[in-house]
């Protein structure tokens, strides 16, 4: 449209709604439509994690789910769920979802709803890049064994290099987002590209809400569902690293002995909502000292290889009885009635 063409009204509609669909649509001509972004933040741990998709899913016009290094078969498998001519292994086997991405391809089953990703792709150098969690396993062991000094040192270098990976694929799927919804649209049934506004739920992990920030001056998004979200002491590790703030000296150990314990309940917790497993680890490990880990770390080496109790699940409540004058046993089994 040529500014030339523009009349009062359209100049007035333009300065106060900021967009030239005003003046299409009271002339009658074809527009786009204007989606109107809404982001679902979850950790995807399990299946209960992603309850709150029963009720958000449903609503989209448009789905994008967070599927990091995915290849075009990934997408062909989600479009054939949402299309009901293929469905979820879980559900073939007849039994219930246990993992996040299980109850997802349940809720996007025969929905009909257009998926999209906006992660990055395998073909993509960005999604075999070092991200600093591929010696998770090795710190924990550190810290399980007794070497506390080491295991601590590494987490917090771990976390600096997870930190700056999370900012680049963050501004990546940002710089993704606003470029390829309005080409998605474009996909779309001619029906669909009739409509007035499109509702497009994306699915990202918990970590990933600095997106946000990223499109901020670029379109408007909302979020749905928890406003205020607990980190795990790991999280928040590597949020200090990314926004540069002070990092206290037991936030590193603190993550330890949270992960510790998420290894040796991982049974216990499989089904338990990932906020409330973070609520009553950090809870538990907030009081604890600098040399309170120190000790833990020891003892739970010393029970296990010095004491005869080889057993980790029969050393480490014993062991965090000693070290915290905690029962964390029961603290385990009260999740579930809180």
């Amino acid at each position: 449209m040529l500014l030339g063409t523009l009349t009062i009204n359209d100049i007035l509609d333009y300065s106060m709604e900021g967009k030239i669909s005003r003046i299409q649509e009271r002339r009658g001509e074809h527009r786009e439509p204007i989606p109107e972004i809404v982001f679902f933040f979850s950790a995807h741990r399990s299946a209960a994690d992603f309850e709150q998709l029963r009720t958000i899913l449903p609503q989209a016009d448009m789905y994008i789910s967070e599927c990091h290094g995915w290849t075009a078969e990934n997408l062909d498998t989600m479009k054939a769920i949402a299309d009901g001519t293929r469905q979820p292994e879980h559900l073939q086997e007849g039994r219930k979802a246990q993992r996040a991405i299980e109850l997802e391809e349940e809720t996007l089953f025969n929905t009909h709803i257009p998926v999209f990703f906006c992660d990055i792709p395998a073909a993509n150098e960005l999604s075999t890049e070092d991200d600093g969690t591929d010696t998770d396993t090795k710190v924990l062991n550190l810290f399980m064994d007794g070497d506390y000094a080491t295991a601590r040192d590494q987490m917090l270098v771990n976390a600096q290099k997870n930190a700056a990976y999370l900012e680049k694929k963050d501004r990546w799927i940002a710089n993704e987002i606003q470029q390829r919804i309005p080409e998605f649209i474009q996909q779309l049934p001619p029906e669909m590209q009739k409509k007035q506004k499109l509702k497009v739920v994306v699915q990202m992990g918990s970590v990933h809400t600095p997106i946000l920030h990223h499109l901020a001056p670029h379109m408007k998004t909302n979020r749905i569902g928890d406003s205020i979200m607990s980190f795990s002491n790991y999280d928040e590790l590597v949020r200090r690293f990314r926004f540069k703030k002070e990092i206290p000296s037991t936030l590193a150990g603190k993550a330890l002995l949270e992960w510790s314990i998420r290894d040796t309940y991982n049974n216990e917790l499989k089904n338990t909502p990932d906020q409330k497993i973070t609520q009553l680890l950090r809870k538990i490990v907030s009081p604890v000292s600098e040399i309170q880990l120190q000790r833990f770390s020891v003892a739970l080496f010393q029970a296990r290889f010095f004491d005869f109790d080889s057993d980790v699940k029969a050393a480490f409540p014993k062991v965090f009885q000693q070290i915290f004058a905690i029962d964390i046993e029961k603290e385990i089994s009260n999740i579930h009635s809180q």
